[in-house]
């Protein structure tokens, strides 16, 4: 087995460890400024809470990208909003307890 780059394999997975991370600080930061699975959000407004923190071009597309995959992000049927799932709430929330339940439920799932 070699060590090279042409195959990605190893680049990809960082990618996406980092799109996961970069997608859980959104909403962290987006569930701080007071987001809720309640009320959808203007896409405008979640741009700046990202900017606020780090988060632009590629590395914002991406974590959107990735929280849009795992739900917890879905567009709202008004034009230029998302909303907030409630499980996207739930991995903003350090005192969680949904994680360890997905974890749980994703690993039965994968056997």
């Amino acid at each position: 087995m070699s060590c090279t780059i042409t195959g990605t394999p190893h680049l990809a997975a960082y990618n996406e460890q980092m799109d996961r991370l970069n997608a859980i600080r959104l909403l962290q930061a987006l569930v701080a400024a007071g987001a809720n699975c309640y009320a959808p959000m203007a896409d405008a407004w979640i741009k700046k809470v990202a900017l606020e923190i780090g988060l632009r071009d590629g590395k914002l597309y991406s974590a959107l990208a990735y929280a849009g995959t795992q739900d917890w992000l879905v567009d709202n049927q008004k034009e230029g909003s998302t909303s907030l799932t409630s499980g996207g709430e739930a991995w903003a929330s350090p005192l969680s307890t949904t994680k360890t339940k997905l974890r749980r439920r994703r690993t039965a799932h994968a056997r």
